[in-house]
């Protein structure tokens, strides 16, 4: 798998891990998630600039650091699982599956 397809899910099982663990050690959190503690930064910088449209102060999830800890003080609404109906997941199967097909768009193996 590409990096950005191992990322990809871990972004979206951050939230409601981190919500699962509140304050815990960033250092903990990558070893549960199999990246070192700077992939895991990455993630959580990364997460700071996504949320809702509108990408107001009330929009963006929000994280509050402390020493090696961290902890969800907004989620955006990232905290419950995706629910699509049967068109919508198959219309976004067939969109990524032609998106990885793409020559060039994402690293092959």
């Amino acid at each position: 798998m590409s990096v950005s397809a191992d990322r990809v899910p871990r972004l979206l099982a951050l939230i409601p891990y981190l919500q699962a663990h509140p304050d815990i050690e960033i250092t903990s959190a990558a070893n549960d998630f199999g990246v070192s503690a700077d992939e895991l930064r990455e993630d959580l910088n990364l997460l700071w600039m996504c949320g809702l449209p509108g990408h107001g102060p009330g929009d963006l999830i929000d994280l509050s650091f402390d020493d090696d800890h961290v902890a969800v003080t907004f989620d955006a609404g990232m905290s419950r699982p995706l629910r699509l109906t049967t068109h919508e997941a198959v219309a976004l199967i067939v969109a990524l599956r032609t998106l990885a097909a793409t020559p060039g768009l994402i690293e092959q193996e």
